[in-house]
């Protein structure tokens, strides 16, 4: 459950992380806001521009931040990743584009991410029990096409039970902070 919340908070929406708007800027009060640029490494951790193969942006609101690209726990170096995509040539980054796979050291599926443009699509992670290590007994799928309101920095995303639909959130600033916030029907 730790690694789930890890990749919510992990990968809000860099989807609508446009070129235009401006990069690595500072509000009035000296505080990081919106969108700063993230060098990271072919396994999608922060590293220095000289030795990047991808980039990707950290998302601030007022000195808050919102979404850090790289906030992959150290735990995933273990991990086994398949990129189904075209590496770039190391220390010229280019902006986060392929299928990313990430499987536990036994070869179980933990994560499928799917990116394009620099911008995150789709998302989803795998979670098995002891019983069952073949069937996944818990889905989290996050999706960053679509957004609350138009806003940049929320998605939508849905947890799943055996297979079964469970719960539905947007990700969203709420009245104090960004926060889940549940969708009931």
């Amino acid at each position: 459950m730790t690694r789930i919340l890890i990749i919510i908070f992990t990968f809000i929406n860099i989807y609508s992380f446009g070129q235009t708007d401006p990069l690595n800027q500072l509000d009035e009060k000296k505080e990081k806001d919106g969108y700063w640029v993230q060098y990271l490494d072919s396994l999608l951790y922060p590293i220095d521009s000289a030795n990047a193969y991808f980039y990707g942006y950290d998302l601030y609101d007022h000195g808050l931040q919102v979404f850090k690209f790289s906030n992959r726990p150290k735990s995933w170096k273990k991990d086994k990743m398949i990129f189904e995509g075209r590496l770039p040539e190391k220390g010229k980054p280019s902006p986060v584009e392929g299928t990313f796979k990430f499987y536990w050291p036994e070869m179980r599926l933990e994560s499928e991410e799917i990116y394009k443009g620099g911008k995150p699509l789709y998302m989803k992670s795998f979670v098995y029990n002891r019983r069952d290590q073949v069937n996944a007994a818990f889905n989290e799928v996050l999706y960053f096409d679509k957004l609350y309101n138009n806003i940049p920095g929320t998605f939508y995303y849905e947890e799943y039970w055996h297979g079964k639909l469970s719960k539905k959130y947007w990700f969203r600033k709420g009245r104090k902070k960004w926060e889940s916030i549940r969708i009931r029907e």
